[in-house]
């Protein structure tokens, strides 16, 4: 069972995958702020993408994709009052203000720590 294990955690922690992820990422993030464009229609995109990448990073692009995606939202959210994704609408109500007393950096910092911890707590579950 332990050799399985250390079998996976080599395949799985590699270069190549922590790239992809980080690729998916930075265009989730990308899409995400744009308004209208979600972490889903960012799968649906760049899934042809996957198609000439191995299945382990091709999964981790697109994991990097729905969190991109997910923070994403909330840059348009905090700066122009305008939810990226309709999971940012929320931000608005706190985020927008904040940045009108000139603490946008403050209210992105609290938006990133979010969306990392509940993306972290929701792949532990």
């Amino acid at each position: 069972m332990l050799e399985n294990l250390m079998g996976a955690l080599d395949l799985v922690l590699c270069w190549e995958n922590f790239f992809w992820a980080f690729v998916g990422v930075f265009c989730g993030a990308i899409m995400g702020a744009i308004p209208g464009l979600t972490d889903t229609m960012a799968i649906v995109l760049l899934l042809p993408f996957t198609y000439y990448l191995g299945p382990i990073p091709g999964i981790a692009m697109l994991m990097g994709l729905s969190k991109g995606g997910n923070f994403g939202g909330s840059l348009p959210a905090i700066l122009f009052n305008i939810p990226g994704t309709p999971q940012a609408m929320c931000t608005t109500f706190d985020g927008h203000p904040l940045a009108m007393q000139g603490k946008s950096g403050k209210a992105m910092q609290t938006a990133l720590f979010s969306s990392v911890t509940a993306d972290a707590l929701s792949d532990l579950g």
